[in-house]
């Protein structure tokens, strides 16, 4: 009974973060005037949310319910499922993203009239290929 609750709980938090982000990318990809170089860091911090939800769900829900398999399968298993190496990936992606939100918005608070530290899409392109 329990393992059902957490279950769904998991499956409810999961639908929610991936309906909420997705408006998020599509309102960005939808309108122009909001394709600002800040917002594309933020289309990127809401897909790697996505994924990061769609990879450490069935690491969680499988852990539950099935017990590995010896062998091959269940080292394969091990590594791309329930290890959670995809999810860690875009929890990494996540965490560098908001390295470069936070170090954007500390520079536009220090020097607010400067151009120097300004974000330009082409220093997004650079973070981003960074990431």
């Amino acid at each position: 009974m329990g393992s059902v609750a957490v279950t769904t709980l998991l499956s409810m938090l999961v639908l929610m973060d991936i309906v909420g982000n997705s408006l998020v990318c599509a309102i960005i990809r939808k309108y122009r005037n909001m394709r600002i170089p800040i917002n594309f860091l933020i289309f990127n911090l809401a897909t790697a949310d996505i994924l990061f939800a769609l990879f450490i769900t069935p690491k969680l829900i499988v852990s539950l319910y099935v017990k590995h398999p010896d062998g091959p399968a269940g080292t394969v298993l091990c590594k791309l499922l329930t290890g959670g190496i995809f999810a860690w990936v875009s929890a990494v992606s996540s965490v560098c993203t908001l390295l470069a939100i936070a170090i954007e918005r500390y520079y536009t608070v220090i020097y607010p009239h400067g151009d120097r530290w300004k974000l330009t899409k082409r220093k997004v392109k650079v973070c981003s290929k960074q990431i």
